[in-house]
């Protein structure tokens, strides 16, 4: 890891001294200190992260830099204005740093309202929370990084959604169309029976017993769904041992598999919202079979 050089000044301060005797010597000029403009301007070297192109990883980044402001600011700042000249940048167009205040190990970051603005997806806000941590932990003071947004602390920066389909690559087999059809069958059951009263473990048996009859219980290895919020995965939970009594305006998924290990898996998931007598559907994806 490189090390950070602070770069600091001494200011000489000239006191003079009445005295009752004439001085009978002249002392020349003291030298004058560095401007605080020419303070400011010394390089440093700062390491940033942004994400590869794909999204996938986060890689460091050296930069030289004339500081403009403390170490950890001017970070974050080069962190953001390196993110907009990325091909696919993922912060949003004027975010900036209000302040960053490090004490016993832990910054506090204080971004500014643009942070909202943020695109609404899981990926981009680990890949901007990854980012701003790793850059912030490269100053070796810094152990933990917290977050404000305009002098509130923020958990998460949007909801979530959950949803999935499944898609053939090639030619389907007559085998995959089967079991593609046995998992929507067991999705569109438990869809009918989604509403406020019913249980986890009811929700769940509706499509279990599907499954189960057509003698792919086995490979149905997970719970039906579980709830959706600022969390992917939350309360409630709709599986075989789930005592959960779903109510009204909850959130969970309806989400039957079959996976055939060395051979291909099917997944059918929508999320829904609980009504008192049924549910809206928040998913708004056809659900037939996908072949490329």
């Amino acid at each position: 890891m490189k090390k950070i050089y602070l770069l600091g000044a001494a200011f000489l301060i000239s006191l003079g001294i009445t005295g009752c005797t004439p001085a009978t010597t002249t002392t020349p000029p003291a030298s004058k200190p560095a401007s605080t403009v020419e303070q400011q301007e010394k390089e440093v070297s700062l390491t940033i992260y942004r994400p590869t192109e794909d999204a996938m990883y986060l890689v460091p980044a050296t930069m030289k830099m004339k500081l403009k402001d403390d170490p950890p600011k001017a970070a974050l700042a080069a962190m953001i204005a390196d993110d907009r000249k990325q091909k696919y940048p993922i912060l949003p167009k004027g975010l900036s740093v209000n302040t960053v205040k490090v004490k016993d190990g832990i910054a506090t970051v204080d971004f500014s309202k643009e942070l909202l603005n943020m695109d609404k997806s899981t990926t981009t806000e680990e890949l901007f929370t990854a980012m701003t941590v790793n850059t912030l932990t490269e100053f070796p003071d810094i152990k933990e990084v917290k977050f404000l947004m305009n002098g509130k602390a923020i958990t998460h920066l949007s909801g979530h959604s959950d949803m999935t389909r499944t898609v053939c690559v090639g030619q389907s087999s007559e085998k995959m169309g089967k079991i593609y059809d046995i998992v929507l069958k067991a999705q569109l059951e438990a869809l009918k029976k989604v509403k406020s009263g019913i249980t986890g473990s009811e929700l769940d048996g509706y499509a279990r017993d599907i499954i189960d009859e057509s003698g792919y219980g086995d490979f149905f290895g997970h719970s039906l769904g579980h709830g959706v919020g600022m969390e992917i995965h939350e309360f409630p939970t709709a599986s075989s041992k789930s005592e959960t009594i779903l109510k009204e305006n909850m959130v969970v998924t309806v989400e039957p598999g079959i996976y055939l290990p060395g051979e291909f898996g099917v997944r059918i998931e929508d999320f829904v919202v609980v009504t008192e007598n049924s549910h809206q559907n928040l998913t708004n994806c056809p659900k037939k079979l996908i072949i490329l």
